[in-house]
């Protein structure tokens, strides 16, 4: 488990999959993720595995405050650039208020305490404020791409943000 000073972040098991489809499922917080938009609670807790024994982390982020599930994140380590990849979403009333910056803090401080040379994350060249918050917190764009959703359904322009540690 991952704490900040509001949040904590554990790893997503079944038994959150409501609280995942309420995230995932949104139209509006779904719109640039990878994940294709969900239907139904039964498509989301399918996606998530029994157990985590690779090396990637799929976590929770849960609301001190409340206990409640306010989003999602995860890593995606690059073992040939010795790099981590970073995603985050969040349930729209969570926007705004300073969560991802603590998320991408606590990233930043479990990277260097593994020695990890950079953090990436993509970002959708419309999401803005995702944008914003990723070079307040120190990452610089390095270069655009495209992203395509996991079922093809769409595909839209990216700039991949670094940060070197």
């Amino acid at each position: 488990m991952i704490e900040t000073e509001r949040l904590c972040l554990r790893i997503i098991t079944k038994e959150d999959a409501q609280d995942i489809f309420e995230i995932w499922g949104n139209p509006i917080v779904n719109k640039y993720l990878w994940e294709p938009l969900y239907n139904n609670v039964d498509e989301v807790r399918d996606v998530i595995p029994d157990n985590y024994s690779g090396p990637n982390l799929a976590l929770v982020i849960i609301h001190k405050g409340n206990g409640k599930i306010i989003g999602s994140c995860g890593i995606v380590p690059d073992d040939s650039e010795n790099e981590w990849e970073l995603g985050y979403c969040l349930r729209p009333e969570y926007w705004g208020h300073g969560y991802v910056s603590e998320v991408l803090n606590a990233f930043i401080v479990l990277a260097r305490k593994n020695s990890v040379n950079a953090l990436f994350a993509e970002v959708a060249v419309e999401n803005t404020k995702s944008i914003r918050t990723l070079e307040q917190n120190g990452f610089e764009y390095h270069e655009d791409s495209i992203l395509t959703k996991a079922d093809g359904s769409a595909s839209y322009k990216t700039r991949i943000y670094r940060l070197i540690l």
